[in-house]
């Protein structure tokens, strides 16, 4: 017998948690004598539950790429080689889901996500919580878009996948609103009145901001010292 015997290390493999190798080896005429499974290359220590077992389990002690390496020894002495590669990736990748917001139109998602080892896989936009429905343009993308029904504070959910299964999730806060403020107008002043100027309060019915004299109109006189009360309501002179 002077052939080489036939190996076969098995399909390249992305892991995270110790599994079975798929090995093979035959000689057709002296039989095999011997197995082996080694590590030809990788950042960490590969363990294998019994390196000469053509099925045994393997594990990794860092992430990173490996090739492992199956030799078969005939009966006759005659040897062979197959490699085969694991990405082996137990880190989670990394997510981000944007910055809170605050906005009264469909909007769009600002996500990242990445894997230094393995890669991404997948990624999904989901409501984690809110009053109403949001409706993602495509909840794969992490540049998506995004609209809800209903006025109201919602956390928003990215979760990133890489191809070893490992998975994390980054949130985002959107408050939604799209109603338009009212706004009350009111004087201790009688009317009519010849008292110059006078005040004016201006209660909104809900927190506004840029508000300034420029928005208060007067007929037969002119708006002047503004000052804040509160978030939601304000104070005009008005001459």
């Amino acid at each position: 017998d002077q052939t080489d015997p036939t190996v076969g290390a098995g399909s390249d493999e992305i892991r995270n948690v110790a599994f079975a190798l798929s090995g093979t080896s035959s000689d057709a005429t002296a039989g095999i004598e011997s197995n082996e499974w080694t590590k030809a290359s990788g950042p960490g220590t590969v363990t294998f539950t019994d390196s000469s077992v053509l099925t045994t389990n393997v594990s990794m002690s860092a992430d990173g790429v490996y090739k492992l390496a199956l030799e078969a020894i005939d009966s006759a002495g005659n040897n062979n080689t197959d490699t085969m590669q694991v990405v082996w990736d137990q880190t989670d990748p990394t997510v981000e889901a944007g910055n809170d917001t605050i906005i009264n139109a469909q909007m769009t998602l600002n996500g990242s996500a990445s894997d230094a080892t393995a890669g991404i896989e997948s990624t999904e936009w989901t409501k984690a919580s809110g009053p109403g429905t949001v409706t993602f343009g495509d909840s794969s993308l992490v540049n998506s878009t995004a609209q809800m029904s209903a006025d109201g504070v919602y956390l928003l959910k990215l979760t990133a996948t890489d191809s070893a299964t490992n998975s994390t999730y980054d949130s985002v806060q959107v408050t939604w609103d799209g109603t338009v403020p009212t706004v009350t107008l009111s004087t201790a002043e009688p009317d009519p009145t010849n008292s110059s100027p006078f005040t004016v309060t201006l209660a909104f019915s809900e927190a506004v901001t840029g508000v300034n004299s420029a928005d208060v109109s007067v007929g037969n006189g002119s708006a002047g010292v503004f000052d804040t009360v509160s978030a939601d309501t304000y104070t005009v002179e008005i001459t």
